[in-house]
C-alpha cells in the first residue's frame, strides 16, 4: 500500500533555502533515523527502512517500509512530494487480525459469522497507523526544512573573501 504525501515549503518564509541543500539534508536525516538504504541525487531520494521494523522504535520512519521523495520547484515554493510504502504495516495488521480470529474461534468470544468485526479491526489498525505515520512524516519534513534554512552554506570563495575583509 502506497500513499502520496505532499508538504509545501513557502520560499517567502525561507528565502535562502535551496532545493539541493534540502535534498542532501533530508537524505542525511534519513540515514540518522536508521533507514537501511538511502539513494539521493539532485531531484529525488529513494529510501528503504526495511521490512518488519520494530513498532517500539518510534522514529518518523518506524512504520514506513520505504519510499521516494521528489522535489517540485516553483518560483514561490518547493513541493516535497513523498510516495510512502506501508507494506509491512498491512502484513502485520493481517497477521494480528488472523491471530485474533483464531483465538476468538477457540474461545467463542465473538459469535460465528462476525467477519465484519475482523474487517473493521483490520481497517482501523491499518488506517490508524497510516494516519499517525503521515502526521509524523510531515513533521519530520518540516523540521528538516527549518534546520536546512537555518544552516549557513558558503562557498570557499565567500569564505576567503570574508577572511580578507576582516584583515
Amino acid at each position: 500500500m502506497r500513499l502520496k504525501v505532499t508538504v509545501p515549503v513557502e520560499l517567502k518564509k525561507y528565502p535562502k533555502l535551496k532545493p539541493e541543500e534540502l535534498t542532501w539534508y533530508i537524505a542525511d536525516s534519513l540515514r540518522v533515523e536508521q533507514a537501511r538504504s538511502v539513494e539521493a541525487d539532485e531531484t529525488r531520494i529513494r529510501f528503504s527502512a526495511g521490512f518488519f521494523r520494530s513498532f517500539l522504535n518510534w522514529t518518523p520512519i518506524s512504520t514506513i517500509h520505504g519510499g521516494e521523495i521528489r522535489f517540485q520547484v516553483d518560483t514561490k515554493r518547493i513541493l516535497v512530494v513523498s510516495r510512502l510504502s506501508f507494506a509491512d504495516t498491512v502484513v502485520i495488521a493481517s497477521v494480528l487480525t488472523g491471530l485474533l480470529a483464531f483465538v476468538n474461534s477457540r474461545t467463542i468470544f465473538v459469535g460465528e459469522g462476525d467477519a465484519i468485526f475482523y474487517t473493521v479491526e483490520w481497517v482501523w489498525f491499518v488506517a490508524g497507523t497510516m494516519l499517525f505515520s503521515i502526521y509524523r512524516w510531515r513533521r519530520f519534513i518540516r523540521s528538516c526544512v527549518r534546520e536546512t534554512a537555518q544552516r549557513v552554506y558558503i562557498s570557499r570563495e565567500q569564505l576567503m573573501a570574508n577572511k580578507q575583509m576582516q584583515r
